[in-house]
């Protein structure tokens, strides 16, 4: 700028430019760890850079207490008697080595991948997640149920142990289980510890196997039929003719009917039952068992007796006491209140009557309940208190009332409403103080006026409830009105409001119990409840609570077979069952005839609730005067209960419960005899026992149901050549054997055939997907059926599905392979890796199949749950599947290249990193190779050989040239190559933080090694040999024996070097006097130049990245001889340092009009050209020794 007056202007022009000193050695080291593990440093808490949040984040460490307090202690497995695993695929060897380096340098990058290390621990049971606090667990195993069966014989109880039924696989489907057909044997109890279905006490907790080999619950009407209420104690051949029999059956139906002893002169004992049954007395039933007249009787409900008499000789002839004799019972009580059912007592009761005790003494019921703490972890133990009603269960709690009962109190009543068959119901005291419900709608009552509510209510120190109180709708149909009809009806300790939204609430003030009946004066249904807004199961506080009678006492109905009309019929629903009150009048009724009143008119639906009678009695003129129930299944019907016990939801199961596994949760399967195989038959994917093969071990003949040839148990295992089946029966053709002592090689199958006449075991190819001898690896399914939830329910055992042709619904196309081909089943077999899949078999992932619920055998149908477990360990490039360690291994490998490949901070240019390596995985090499070019090339990366790799010459040279043809580097073969990166070999052994021997890689010396030699000298000074090479991180190298996984130690003598040397491998080497040392300085790519060299290499990344620098600062400046001049200057700069430091020989820089043309310049480009001669390493020492005569060399 010119100066427009006298003065003085002064600028500044800096042509001062220099290249800043250059960085130490940082490297780069992806590995992989546990997860949430803990922080060495403080005490309690989680090492940060280890949480599933942090994966995939790139961490500067400056110290080897960083890196534990981020990372956690460095962690490799032992026994459990101490002895390390050496190569452990889940040991952490990238944070060993990142600690060990740590030593020698103050600096270093850590990028640790998205996998947890411990998820993938090898293990029998599936993993879980931790259930939700709060979650209440019945403990059937460590349960007691109390059953006790009386003997009349003996007089005496004896305690029976049923099956404790918690699998969906062991009961019928529906609201209703009961125990599947196949589960016991006659004479078994069971257990089925549910809570009831669907809010109704319709579902049952005990149950008994009959003689028909059936099981029902106790209680029942069918349970009642599967014992005899009357046994004849004679055989009699015969009968007199003539003499009668008297059947009465009171209990308010006061049937009484008369049997005459068929035949003129005598008759057998199955014609004199065959003359009972034709009386067809309802739930009445006579057999001959050997040789004795037996009598059942089913009418429902507590003390139901028949009477009995006769004529003649018919009782003494039977052997049958004439009197009364009651059916059998179901009673409920503590160890005090045994029932008396001997013959001397006035309730004798017959044989298989059971006593359920309802108390811990005495070995009596004892539910093992717990929940579950998540401050603890743990489940606690959790009392039950047991009642048979409520209204007991709060007197016993709190004789004021139920008002003092604690918040989430627990009880089960047995006996529920004493019903005797109902299930045990589980109740948590929802609130502590008074009983407040409030409805849900605002109510309209202006339709319902004259419609009436009847009330009942606990009172405070007492075992009952008090009531009836009538609440109706006063005329003008307003809810105040009501309420004040509620305060005239004086329920105690009750009260009704309306809230400010317009509500109704009702409180018992003392925090006891209201019931209120939806059945009307007349017996009838009534929608009142309803309308005021409180349904049970639906409104907050209300639920299910007592049955009710429901009566219809003015039903016509005629005669469905005969010509009987005109009959009026008093019908009740009591208790879920039909009592019939009175049937009277009508003409033309016959003995025998059958009635039936649909359920419609019964409280229920028909033809589910129908009735059926058959006319026991009639008068003249056919007037009806007795019938008996044939069938019919009662709709239950309940009172409503506005209560603060609230249904507890709770989990009964044999182990305790766990939720759901979080979502693409890996679990490593770890057993190796666990194998499901299936073959290819007529195009359909069938269970291995469902045919028998032929001399080839091709499938033939007919599909079989589970009876093939073949060994029962599936697929033989074991450690040689199986000349048997398990069971000792000779070899089949087609029987399978996996060599269990070859685990590095699995599945190492053969298959039993003939071969030029000699059958012997043939080896099956895991690499052919193609031909019918092949196998395919694949999901296929997890059980038998559809119905097996893969995480609740016990695992499937191979044994169940070796003769089932269940398929997934992701099960491969049979038809798009060979005949004969064999599909190894990767889904439910072991040794690999799984993962949890929510959502799996979704209507939405398959929108073709059908609900579970569907019953078409040929439709493929859903699973019961949309959850399952899909293999995440994969296949290789060959079809085989990764299996064992090499599962793991996979994982992980796959987590750490999508780490690499992701991160976009190891690729910022501003991040400096001169070295690359991911310790124990070559599997990275490829990806390291990427990341370096991406970064301009100007790292080295340290590359491992497998720990497995033997020192065999032939063994080094053919992993080294892929002679395995593997597509990718790693344990099969060596595939990429590259100029900025060395491979080292073979493997150490050092001690981990606790002291222990650990195997450790070779990039976990190499790495140190080169660090060290970064601080003393320079990355161009190579760093090998016994100045600069010498290695101070472990005490011995060798290599893992792929058998026995146990460390080799060597001193990789001269002729295995040359061999590595050959094939670009660079050895360590072991020397006497000088300790272990890198020997070799090769970049694992050969080519004819410099750059063949490490040393050389990594003079060259340094010079990039250096001058990448020194030309930043040019960009945007004029493009001109200034320019030109001021960047050669800085440039030069930086080659005089390299060959002071013995970098280079020499070196020529070119900046100028030369290199530096006119169509550059107008590209707005500036070159810059530079020639170097690096400095090599004396790697090859040649040192001829002439022998001369005496006095040759002093004459010289």
């Amino acid at each position: 700028m010119a100066l427009n007056s006298p003065g003085v202007q002064v600028s500044i022009i800096d042509q001062s430019q220099y290249l800043p000193a250059a960085s130490n050695s940082i490297p780069l080291l992806v590995l992989a760890t546990a997860t949430n593990k803990a922080n060495p440093n403080s005490t309690g808490t989680v090492a940060a850079g280890t949480l599933a949040a942090n994966a995939n984040k790139l961490y500067n460490i400056t110290s080897q207490r960083d890196l534990v307090t981020l990372f956690g202690t460095p962690f490799f497995y032992k026994t459990t008697d101490g002895t390390p695993i050496h190569g452990y695929e889940l040991n952490e060897y990238g944070l060993l080595a990142a600690y060990s380096l740590l030593g020698v340098t103050n600096q270093c990058y850590i990028l640790r991948a998205d996998i947890d290390l411990a998820e993938l621990v090898g293990t029998l049971s599936r993993p879980e997640g931790p259930p939700p606090d709060g979650t209440y667990w019945l403990d059937t195993t460590n349960s007691v149920w109390g059953i006790y069966e009386f003997n009349a014989d003996t007089g005496k109880f004896q305690s029976v142990s049923p099956y404790v039924l918690t699998s969906s696989n062991t009961l019928t489907t529906g609201n209703n289980p009961y125990p599947l057909q196949t589960i016991g044997s006659v004479g078994d109890y069971a257990v089925i510890p549910f809570q009831r279905a669907s809010g109704m006490l319709t579902s049952h907790t005990f149950f008994y196997k009959n003689t028909s080999n059936n099981w029902v619950a106790l209680g029942t009407k069918e349970w009642k039929m599967s014992y005899p209420t009357v046994v004849g104690t004679n055989t009699p051949l015969t009968l007199t003719s003539g003499n009668t029999f008297t059947i009465n059956i009171p209990n308010g139906l006061d049937i009484v009917r008369v049997v005459t002893v068929p035949g003129s002169g005598t008759a057998t004992l199955s014609e004199f039952a065959t003359a009972i049954n034709n009386l067809h007395i309802g739930d009445l039933y006579a057999q001959v068992e050997n040789g004795s007249l037996q009598l059942y009787y089913g009418q429902y409900g507590q003390n139901k007796s028949i009477i009995l008499s006769g004529t003649g000789t018919v009782m003494a002839d039977l052997g049958i006491t004439p009197g009364t004799y009651y059916t059998p019972e179901v009673s409920y009580g503590t160890s005090a209140q045994m029932p008396l059912w001997t013959s001397s007592q006035d309730n004798p009761r017959p044989n298989g009557s059971v006593w359920i005790k309802t108390s811990q003494t005495g070995s009596g019921m004892n539910l093992a309940l717990s929940k579950y703490s998540l401050a603890r972890g743990s489940f606690v133990s959790n009392l039950v208190n047991l009642y048979i009603t409520e209204p007991q269960a709060i007197a016993d709690l709190d004789p004021a009332g139920g008002k003092n009962i604690p918040q989430n109190t627990v009880i089960a009543t047995v006996n529920t409403q004493l019903v005797t068959e109902s299930a045990i119901q589980y109740y948590y005291r929802f609130a502590t103080g008074p009983t407040v419900v409030t409805g849900t709608t605002v109510p309209n009552l202006s339709a319902l006026t004259g419609k009436s509510l009847t009330i009942y209510v606990t009172l405070p120190g007492t075992n009952n409830f008090d009531g009836p109180y009538t609440v109706t709708v006063p005329n003008d149909g307003t809810l105040a009105s009501f309420v004040v009809a509620w305060s005239l009806a004086q329920i105690p300790y009750t009260k009704a409001v309306i809230t400010t939204d317009g509500n109704l609430q009702l409180t018992h003030t003392l925090g006891g119990d209201i019931y209120v009946s939806v059945i009307d004066g007349a017996g009838h249904y009534s929608t009142l409840l309803a309308s005021l807004g409180f349904v049970a199961d639906v409104t907050p506080g209300v639920r299910y609570g007592f049955l009710e009678t429901y009566r219809n006492s003015s039903l016509h109905q005629n005669s469905s077979t005969g010509t009987g009309t005109g009959a009026v019929f008093d019908i009740s629903n009591a208790s879920g069952h039909y009592q019939v009150n009175s049937a009277t009048g009508g003409t033309n009724y016959a003995v025998g005839d059958t009635i039936v009143i649909t359920g419609d008119k019964l409280g229920g639906m028909s033809p589910q609730h129908d009735l059926t009678m058959r006319v026991q009695q009639v008068g003249g003129s056919g007037v009806l005067q007795k019938v008996s129930i044939t069938s019919g299944n009662a709709k239950p019907i309940y009172t409503a209960t506005l209560s603060n016990w609230r249904t507890l939801d709770y989990i009964a199961n044999e182990g305790a419960p766990a939720a759901l596994p979080t979502p693409q949760k890996h679990w490593y399967y770890s057993t190796a005899t666990e194998v499901d195989i299936m073959v290819n038959k007529n195009g359909s994917w069938v269970a291995y026992r469902n045919t028998n093969y032929d001399t080839t071990g091709h499938p033939t003949g007919a599909l079989l149901s589970g009876t093939g040839n073949t060994n029962t148990s599936g697929v033989i295992i074991s450690a040689t050549g199986p000349t048997t089946q398990d069971d000792g029966s000779m070899l089949e053709y087609g029987d399978l054997w996996l060599n269990s002592a070859d685990l590095e090689n699995y599945p190492n199958l053969s298959r039993w055939e003939e071969v030029n006449g000699v059958d012997q075991w043939v080896s099956i190819d895991n690499t052919d997907q193609v031909s019918s001898t092949g196998i395919l690896f694949a999901d296929a399914r997890w059980a038998n059926s559809g119905m097996v939830d893969p995480i609740n329910d016990p695992i499937p055992t191979i044994s169940s599905l070796v003769t089932s042709n269940h398929l997934d619904l992701d099960a491969p196309n049979a038809r798009s392979y060979p005949q004969g081909m064999l599909l190894f089943n990767t889904r439910r077999s072991g040794f690999n890796v799984k993962r949890f899949e929510p959502n799996y078999f979704s209507a939405a992932n398959y929108p073709d199949a059908y609900p579970s619920s569907d019953t078409n055998p040929a439709h493929a149908k859903l699973p019961d749950v949309p959850y399952t477990w899909v293999s995440s360990s994969g296949l290789k490039e060959d079809g085989s599947a990764y299996m064992g360690r090499k599962a793991q291994r996979h994982m992980v490998v796959q987590a750490l290249k999508a780490a690499i490949n992701t991160n976009m901070q190891i690729r910022e240019e501003d991040t400096f990193i001169n070295l690359l390596a991911s310790p124990n995985y070559p599997e990275l090499q490829a990806d390291m190779i990427t990341l370096n070019n991406d970064r301009n090339q100007t790292a080295f990366i340290v590359g491992d050989t497998p720990l497995r790799l033997s020192d065999d010459a032939t063994e080094i040279g053919n992993w080294a040239k892929n002679s395995m043809n593997a597509t990718t580097t790693g344990e099969d073969g060596w595939v990429t190559r590259d100029t900025y990166m060395g491979v080292f070999y073979p493997s150490g052994i050092t001690t981990d933080l606790s002291g222990a021997s650990a195997v450790v890689p070779a990039s976990h010396m190499v790495l140190r090694t080169f660090l060290t030699n970064d601080t003393i000298a320079y990355p161009w000074l190579a760093a090998a040999g016994v100045r600069r090479g010498n290695v101070t991180n472990a005490t011995n190298i060798g290599y893992l024996n792929a058998t026995t996984g146990e460390f080799v130690s060597i001193k990789n003598r001269m002729s295995i070097r040359d061999v590595l040397y050959e094939n670009q491998i660079n050895p360590m080497a072991y020397f006497s006097g000088v300790g272990l040392v890198n020997y070799g300085n090769k970049t694992s790519y050969a080519s004819n130049s410099a750059l063949d060299r490490v040393n050389v290499a990594r003079l060259v990344a340094y010079i990039r990245y250096q001058l990448q620098v020194a030309a930043r600062p040019f960009v945007f400046e004029p493009n001109d001889a200034l320019t030109r001049s001021q960047v050669t200057g800085v440039v030069q700069s930086l080659f005089i340092d390299l060959v002071a430091k013995r970098g280079l020989y020499d070196y020529l820089v070119q900046c100028n009009e030369v290199n530096n043309t006119p169509a550059r310049i107008d590209r707005n480009e500036l070159w810059i050209d530079v020639a170097i001669e690096p400095v090599k390493a004396a790697e090859f020492i040649y040192i001829p020794v002439r022998i001369v005569n005496t006095g040759t060399l002093s004459g010289q």
